[in-house]
């Protein structure tokens, strides 16, 4: 924060000629972007958890990988004959659940708010045409 800070600092004056005032502007502007930036990861964030297959797919990957971890920190004679293979089978459940869970549902919700979008903006332009009684009085 204070690289970004200097740097708008810099921008506007050299820093031996800036003054106090045009510092705390500054660092007031560093703060509200700062906020801005926060803001803007949250709400894609939320945007991003409010379906519900991108939440179970991520619920499944989660739990798979901690009882694997738990597996192989509980039962050390398993290690060396049980896991590579348990391992392999692993990588390929991880692949198809962020393949098919998580990045494909992600699209399919791009296209079902792209839809959304158009729908209402088809009834939109039907309302624009729609010609009624209380446009005369107007």
């Amino acid at each position: 924060m204070d690289g970004l800070l200097k740097a708008i600092v810099n921008r506007s004056t050299s820093m031996q000629q800036m003054t106090w005032r045009g510092v705390l502007r500054a660092r007031k502007e560093v703060v509200r972007r700062v906020k801005q930036a926060r803001s803007r990861s949250r709400l894609w964030w939320r945007r991003q958890l409010d379906e519900p297959t991108i939440i179970l797919s991520s619920a499944i990957l989660a739990v798979g990988i901690l009882f694997v971890i738990v597996l192989y920190a509980a039962i050390p004679a398993w290690r060396e004959d049980f896991f590579p293979g348990v391992f392999v089978e692993f990588n390929g459940m991880l692949f198809d659940v962020v393949l098919f869970g998580i990045i494909v549902a992600t699209f399919v919700r791009r296209m079902e708010r792209r839809q959304e979008r158009q729908r209402q903006q088809e009834i939109l332009d039907d309302y624009k045409k729609w010609d009624t009684e209380k446009e005369d009085f107007a």
